[in-house]
């Protein structure tokens, strides 16, 4: 008995067919870690694919945004009226006569809005004339109104007009990318003023949703600047018909340019 047992464990009848089976599991293992693998990398590589379109999407939107405050984008404003003047030196405007302009275009109690001025020009009345017509956070336009305590001129206090201090967020507009490909999506952008004489223009694709899917984004930074001299009186030659005192006319020049600042480069919108 004991013989027969040592034959058996000495046998190397069947070893082929164990070895056979092993090998087929290590191939087997080896087979599907490589699928994995490949399959990751070959969805690692879409995705870059589609990151990349998101990229030079976004970006091409921004740097076309770029390029025009390069150009120069200058707004101008003008603001005047008639007035009388007392024995101290103030002036005291006539309510009907104060006439505003923008670009000579728009004038006092006019809204802008994104049917039918720029956006620089919505931008600088809005940081300068308040208040404005904001709903709420996402509302966009505003309405050409005086700046607050106007009413009594001194000559003392006759200097240029001011930014107003003040953070805003504007509704987002829509840049339509024009190309047959699906792989083009619109660009959306979001105007923010981030402080007295700062915007910035975040820039994402849009596909509808809020927040937008895996968008690139991009956030181009622009300054206004603002140049302005004291208000420019003249004699009229005419007298207030209600109190037989002569007439001065006062006029502010203003203009608002745009420049670039910068253009920070972002992930994957959040």
């Amino acid at each position: 008995m004991l013989e027969r047992i040592k034959l058996k464990l000495n046998s190397e009848r069947g070893a082929s067919l164990s070895m056979a089976l092993m090998l087929f599991l290590v191939v087997t293992v080896v087979a599907s870690v490589a699928l994995t693998a490949a399959t990751a990398v070959a969805g690692r590589h879409s995705q870059l694919v589609e990151m990349d379109q998101s990229y030079f999407n976004v970006t091409s939107a921004a740097n076309f945004l770029w390029d025009k405050l390069e150009d120069g984008v200058t707004v101008n404003i003008a603001c005047e009226c008639d007035a009388t003047e007392d024995d101290d030196g103030n002036y005291t405007p006539v309510d009907d006569t104060w006439e505003f302009s923008v670009d000579d275009t728009f004038v006092l109690g006019d809204t802008l809005d994104e049917g039918s001025a720029t956006l620089f020009q919505i931008l600088s009345v809005d940081a300068l004339f308040p208040p404005s017509i904001h709903v709420d956070e996402e509302d966009y336009g505003c309405e050409i109104a005086l700046p607050d305590g106007i009413d009594t001129i001194s000559i003392d206090d006759m200097s240029p007009l001011e930014f107003v201090s003040t953070e805003q967020k504007y509704k987002p507009f829509k840049v339509t990318v024009d190309s047959a490909s699906p792989e083009f999506r619109d660009v959306k952008v979001t105007p923010t003023r981030t402080g007295d004489d700062k915007f910035q223009f975040v820039f994402i694709e849009d596909d509808g949703s809020e927040p937008s899917f895996d968008s690139f984004r991009c956030t181009l930074v622009a300054l206004a600047g603002f140049t302005g001299s004291g208000p420019q009186i003249s004699e009229t030659g005419e007298t207030d018909t209600s109190t037989g005192d002569d007439l001065f006319h006062i006029k502010w020049e203003m203009s608002v340019t745009w420049t670039p600042e910068g253009i920070k480069l972002g992930g994957a919108a959040s």
